[in-house]
């Protein structure tokens, strides 16, 4: 999985035949476990990739949390008349001082209130929370983006080296598949955040492709003979 990847990309061709083929079409973004085994694929080079050919796919879900983990805490938080402060204070970064009124609890309170914001409201309405944190160097604001990393069940971090395309989608080429489209950022975290740190040293135009994304909740992309509609009801930090 693209967050358990060490020091670049690891990647691994599957082919999905018969029935199987097709039916998680609609499903483009989330994760899967895939059940096959593994072969190689013939191509020009002599080189033979390795091929997984797939008997079995079944869908991870990355949103939904088992609540019944947490029934003692979430009946103590309902017994309370105003269960945020308790949690801002006790459960986000504690160790960081950030007194009633400071910067850095107002930034923390708002990424709790983005985390538990909808995807959609009524169905038809975008119900996603997107926050800009601006101030000055070491006053928290990382350490608040990877606490949303860790505490949201869908999320995507980037940093100063990430583009345009890898915030939104890029068309990939290689001889085994020939042109495939690859999604960005803000499609792998569908229903959950994207976090972009240090948004100041990013391309500029990089940052104008999240526009339409962030408006419309969906990533457009073609390249050759290939294209795709991607999910992007996501929040973004």
């Amino acid at each position: 999985p693209p967050e358990c990847v060490q020091n670049g990309i690891e990647n691994l061709h599957v082919s999905v035949t018969g029935a199987l083929a097709g039916e998680h079409t609609g499903d483009l973004g989330k994760s899967a476990v895939i059940s096959g085994y593994l072969t190689t694929k013939d191509t020009d080079d002599w080189e033979r990739p390795f091929l997984l050919q797939a008997n079995a796919v079944e869908l991870i879900d990355e949103v939904n949390v088992d609540i019944e983990n947490y029934a003692e805490e979430i009946k103590e938080f309902e017994s309370m008349y105003d269960p945020v402060p308790k949690i801002v204070d006790e459960r986000m970064l504690p160790d960081m001082y950030a007194p009633e009124g400071s910067k850095l609890r107002m930034l923390k309170l708002a990424v709790l209130l983005q985390a538990c914001s909808p995807p959609r409201l009524d169905g038809k309405k975008r119900g996603d929370i997107h926050i800009f944190a601006c101030g000055d160097p070491s006053t928290g604001k990382t350490a608040v983006a990877e606490l949303a990393d860790k505490i949201v069940p869908r999320s995507e971090m980037v940093s100063t080296r990430v583009t345009g395309v890898g915030l939104t989608a890029a068309g990939v080429h290689d001889e085994l598949t020939g042109w495939t489209i690859k999604s960005g950022g803000i499609v792998r975290a569908n229903n959950g955040i994207l976090i972009i740190d240090e948004l100041d040293k990013i391309n500029n135009s990089h940052i104008d492709d999240l526009h339409y994304p962030m408006d419309a909740q969906r990533v457009s992309a073609a390249v050759a003979d290939q294209s795709a509609t991607f999910p992007a009801e996501t929040s973004v930090l």
